[in-house]
């Protein structure tokens, strides 16, 4: 099964996994609703748009591992090792309950969204393609929605 955040992103969904079933489960921590319905031992394949540090706009990436995001707060968080696809540039993937504007976390090229560690935390057997909307910019973040609405 497919989950992703808005409707926005069912293209996508069809695009790398184009006979799978697809749910929508909402932004941020509004997913455990939909999350706590399904089935633990059921394999998600997380679809979805997200802000990208050091990687350019549209680049399409697989997550080779995941951990909450919350730069304001200083303790240890789990991480978890998704299998990420060789083909694709893999990159962690920090999951934050706000949009990220600014990285303070990783030097590194990585991304950031607001479901994906839930999904981990939930202990579902996930992976994760993601494509990069905007560099940690909520008026490209916007401008970019816009365009997919159309």
């Amino acid at each position: 099964m497919i989950v992703i955040a808005e409707e926005n992103e069912l293209p996508l969904a069809k695009r790398f996994y184009p006979n799978e079933e697809v749910k929508v489960i909402g932004v941020g921590i509004n997913a455990i609703k939909v999350l706590s319905q399904l089935p633990k031992n059921e394999k998600l394949h997380n679809v979805g748009y997200v802000g990208g540090w050091n990687i350019p706009i549209g680049t399409i990436v697989s997550v080779n591992k995941s951990r909450a995001y919350h730069p304001n707060v200083n303790y240890k968080d789990e991480t978890y090792l998704l299998d990420a696809r060789e083909e694709l540039m893999n990159v962690p993937c920090y999951t934050s309950l706000d949009f990220v504007t600014a990285n303070l976390v990783d030097t590194n090229p990585c991304v950031f969204d607001m479901e994906l560690a839930l999904i981990c935390a939930m202990g579902f057997e996930v992976d994760s393609i993601k494509v990069v909307s905007d560099n940690l910019n909520y008026k490209q973040f916007k401008k970019k929605s816009l365009c997919l609405r159309k």
